[in-house]
């Protein structure tokens, strides 16, 4: 046993130390996950490691893939039953909050085959081990993004919005643009600068299948990667419109 657990050290170690000129973040709470790219979250370390040191294939709104080459997305069953709560911590935020995820949920429900719906009567106790809610979203002061959602496959207690306080000052970029784009990650979406044909500036690893050609419009794509979307809003593009109904038929 004293071997196992030495070599289990020994190899945590080695990763972690390197990926320390790598840029990553481990959210400092239970449930907490790496956060890579900005907003990508990561449940386990050695996936980070994996993540950090991509083969960057040229591959083309792109969907996450679990274990090479299975589409990392919601069934039929489970899409049409996202179920939410928005905790009450959010105080007077809260209001904005449910705004914006109203306006939010609305624009990728009227594409894909999917059903968001906000349980109010579990904001009380909207936190990480509420089961009768999909995802809980929930305030967090750290700063180190503005917020950051999951992938379908992601564990219960690591599945949730957070939404940072930074979030509510940040003018570049509407609170409803914020939450699409996070709920496209939610809906299994990575990010589309990552795309072979982009301009390579911005990379993440390979693992993802295109569903459309590559979109600078997309919601998906960070304006700072040379995107050329709507940076206000962060709205769905045409082609992000036609890779949602593709999803979710």
């Amino acid at each position: 046993m004293r071997k196992i657990c030495l070599l289990v050290t020994l190899i945590t170690t080695f990763l972690v130390s390197a990926m320390a000129q790598a840029e990553y973040f481990k959210e400092p709470f239970k449930g907490g996950v790496f956060i890579v790219d900005g907003d990508v979250p990561v449940e386990d370390i050695e996936d980070l490691a994996k993540i950090l040191t991509p083969s960057h294939d040229s591959r083309k709104l792109i969907v996450n893939l679990l274990f090479g080459n299975i589409l990392n997305l919601w069934n039929d069953k489970s899409s049409n039953d996202l179920s939410y709560c928005i905790s009450d911590e959010f105080g007077e935020n809260k209001a904005d909050i449910e705004s914006a995820m109203e306006v939010a949920t609305k624009d990728w429900m009227e594409y894909a085959n999917i059903k968001f719906i906000h349980l109010k009567d579990q904001d009380i106790r909207c936190d990480q081990e509420n089961e009768m809610v999909v995802f809980d979203i929930r305030p967090v002061n750290l700063g180190a993004y503005l917020a950051r959602a999951f992938f379908p496959s992601t564990q219960r207690i690591s599945r949730n919005i957070l939404v940072d306080d930074s979030s509510f000052k940040y003018t570049q970029t509407t609170l409803e643009g914020i939450l699409r784009h996070e709920l496209g990650h939610a809906l299994g979406f990575r990010h589309e600068h990552i795309h072979g044909d982009s301009s390579g500036r911005c990379r993440e690893n390979d693992k993802f299948r295109p569903l459309t050609n590559y979109d600078k419009l997309s919601v998906m794509h960070y304006p700072h990667c040379d995107g050329e979307g709507d940076i206000l809003d962060l709205k769905l593009s045409e082609s992000d419109k036609i890779g949602a109904s593709l999803a979710y038929p």
